[in-house]
């Protein structure tokens, strides 16, 4: 199950949106350096100013092209606006700048769109990802999942189990693994697999209607309509968040303005 990097925003500062973009192009304007192009270009994207946030990350890309983070907000602002096939060469090249470095791939397996997913080159830079970093659980998850979406089941159960044994505590590891035994008809196993990924982020939708699903099946009403009850619950909690937010910024682009 994947998150959508659209999906992960957070609060913008507050005070007038107008006259901070205006500081923010101002300085960047009157010294165009790494931090000030890339904190502009943030302000855009949080403003759903996708257009004019990729022209200041493509020209922060011309300047500062080994700056991982540009390229990561380059890619999020073409992603944010539709711009698909574009979205994925920088993520591409951004994983491409130092192949050791874990951030870009982490946002590259949160990526739901199909143009980007199904494309030459993706399942590669996972399989990549967790050939660096063996001993990652999220790494040996995410490239798990992307053996699932083709249709490698052994494969992907393969690193998922490597990913839970890697670390416990990982709920999507464990999610991941429910959805796999539901596919295959096992049904009390995926039952045990969600409710530990339950139990490790009680939050976690996907898990909850994983359970739903299960219990339905194997005929336990009273089970399937709380976990249903709990899943519409989280759901409503979720999108009145986002609608709250609806003017928030990427949270990890948000991130990397630490760096």
């Amino acid at each position: 199950v994947r998150r959508d990097p659209a999906d992960d925003i957070a609060a913008e500062p507050s005070g007038d949106p107008l006259q901070t973009v205006a500081k923010l192009q101002s300085a960047a304007e009157a010294n165009p350096s790494e931090p000030n192009l890339f904190n502009w270009g943030s302000e855009l994207l949080a403003h759903r100013a996708f257009d004019a946030a990729e022209q200041v990350f493509n020209h922060g890309v011309r300047l500062f092209p080994r700056s991982t983070r540009m390229l990561l907000g380059l890619a999020t602002a073409q992603y944010a606006g539709g711009r698909y096939e574009a979205a994925a060469a920088s993520f591409f090249k951004a994983t491409d700048l130092d192949p050791a470095d874990p951030e870009p791939y982490l946002f590259l397996a949160r990526i739901e769109r199909r143009e980007i997913i199904d494309l030459p080159g993706y399942k590669e830079r996972l399989e990549r990802f967790a050939a660096i970093h063996p001993a990652s659980a999220v790494a040996n998850c995410d490239y798990g999942t992307v053996l699932w979406e083709r249709g490698d089941r052994e494969g992907a159960i393969t690193y998922i189990k490597r990913a839970i044994r890697l670390d416990p505590n990982l709920s999507d590891a464990h999610l991941q693994l429910g959805l796999i035994d539901a596919a295959d008809g096992n049904h009390a196993a995926a039952i045990a697999e969600f409710r530990k990924a339950i139990e490790i982020s009680p939050d976690l939708e996907a898990a909850h209607y994983g359970l739903f699903e299960a219990y339905r099946i194997t005929g336990n009403r009273t089970a399937a309509n709380q976990e249903l009850a709990r899943y519409k619950q989280l759901s409503a909690i979720s999108n009145e968040k986002l609608e709250q937010e609806r003017r928030s910024v990427q949270q990890f682009v948000i991130s990397l303005k630490s760096q």
